[in-house]
């Protein structure tokens, strides 16, 4: 009985590992993208966790702040008590004193070593300093992939190794793996400037011409305060923000404090989700131009991953970034773009640059899927219907899914007519079906019993 029960439990051990290494692998595929989701993932991780640590902290010092006032109060409040014909003996009254003097400056070392403690602060600070350790474990992967994927640009590699290293090494393999750790390890020393400089200067291309630039300046430079002068402002500082046009605080000077507050956290968690995507896909296509398909199909499935996280804000950053790319793989790719920028615009609320993108298209030859989003996000809905209808159950990217997932439709769901459409359509009941399926991914299922070995 042991043994059987043993062999089921390695069949499950080995079901679940298939099955994690297959979501692994979905997740983060080989290359450029793999790399691309899992720095995204870190950087949600870092945003995640400072929402969730930060309402523990506020708790644990509010709670703090009530005990130190709560003690504060009982020693202002402490008296001595006598009459008016009571004689007070000296020792009576060192006595109390000394109980005063002791209460008092026992609390005030409590106060000292506990309230004046900013948890908020030091959390802050190593949740924003872990987004640059983060962004450096980024560029080294992405540059070794670059080496890896192109190897004979790693004959411009100027490294030197002595007669004894060179002996030292076991094979050829492990030199080219030195040449190139040494070659990150250097880049990766310089400041942040300087690093889009030296890779730019590698592949001959512009790195730092997009809008935030000068945030990411900003930030980065901040970085180097909280890490080496405790935040206090250096004529470097102030130095390389000038030269990079960054906004700075008024009258800010030598020997100021900076901080880090919750909102300049998340901020700069998203100025580097938008570096590095930018990073990504403009090396990408320029260094592996043959790959122009894969790194448009990345590019749409991460926009659409960011409007079904609400991420609004950034896939506007990153489509804006996208439609002004000059090559596509295909017209089709381009438009699904727009469309999904388009979509983020919307739900931002800026309609008019929206319309003015939608309208600088000719969607008159277009497929119809791409019509009925259009009309759509003009909020022409009796012309939407209508490509609905005409589109069936399956388009040439619509189905029934799409109507589902897609953040295109998110806002018409609810809506009766497209309920009726989509019942007419596809003879299911749209809101029964959201239902269920939320239901079975909420749902939780045991292993069934293998019939036999794996």
């Amino acid at each position: 009985m042991n043994e059987e029960n043993e062999l089921e439990s390695k069949n499950v051990d080995k079901l679940a590992s298939k099955i994690s290494n297959i979501i692994n692998n979905h997740v983060y595929p080989d290359g450029i993208p793999g790399i691309q989701n899992r720095i995204h993932d870190h950087f949600k991780e870092i945003i995640i966790s400072s929402e969730i640590l930060l309402k523990e902290v506020q708790r644990i010092e509010t709670e703090r702040q009530d005990a130190f006032n709560k003690k504060k109060e009982k020693i202002t409040n402490t008296e001595l008590k006598f009459s008016d014909d009571q004689t007070i003996e000296s020792e009576e009254f060192s006595n109390f004193l000394t109980e005063l003097t002791y209460n008092v400056v026992n609390t005030m070392k409590k106060f000292r070593s506990l309230y004046t403690v900013n948890l908020s602060n030091v959390l802050i600070r190593s949740l924003f300093l872990n987004l640059f350790s983060i962004f450096d474990s980024f560029l080294g992967d992405l540059l070794r992939e670059i080496y890896k994927k192109k190897p004979e640009l790693i004959e411009k590699i100027n490294q030197n190794f002595s007669v004894k290293d060179l002996r030292e090494f076991e094979s050829i393999d492990i030199i080219i793996n030195q040449l190139i750790n040494k070659d990150i390890e250097q880049i990766l020393r310089e400041s942040y400037i300087e690093q889009f400089s030296i890779i730019g200067n590698k592949f001959n291309i512009k790195l730092s011409e997009f809008k935030n630039w000068p945030i990411f300046v900003e930030i980065s430079q901040r970085r180097n305060l909280i890490m080496h002068t405790n935040g206090r402002v250096t004529s470097q500082y102030l130095e390389n923000c000038k030269n990079n046009k960054c906004t700075l605080i008024d009258d800010i000077k030598i020997n100021d404090t900076l901080h880090i507050s919750k909102e300049y956290l998340l901020n700069s968690a998203r100025i580097l989700q938008e570096v590095t995507f930018k990073l990504s896909i403009t090396l990408w296509r320029k260094i592996f131009p043959s790959e122009l398909n894969i790194s448009d199909k990345y590019a749409n499935n991460h926009l659409f991953s960011l409007l079904t996280e609400e991420d609004y804000i950034l896939a506007v950053e990153l489509g804006e970034f996208m439609i002004k790319q000059t090559k596509f793989n295909s017209d089709a790719d381009k438009r699904i773009i727009l469309i999904n920028y388009c979509i983020a615009l919307k739900n931002l609320n800026r309609t008019d640059e929206m319309n003015i993108h939608l309208n600088s298209v000719d969607w008159s030859s277009s497929i119809l899927d791409f019509k009925l989003a259009v009309e759509l996000l003009k909020d022409n809905k009796s012309e939407f219907l209508k490509y609905m209808e005409k589109i069936g159950t399956k388009g040439e990217y619509l189905d029934e899914e799409s109507y589902k997932e897609w953040p295109l439709f998110r806002h018409i769901r609810n809506n009766e007519e497209f309920q009726k459409k989509y019942k007419q359509i596809f003879n299911k009941d749209l809101e029964e079906e959201i239902k269920q399926e939320a239901s079975d991914i909420i749902a939780t299922e045991s292993f069934q019993k293998p019939n036999s070995v794996a």
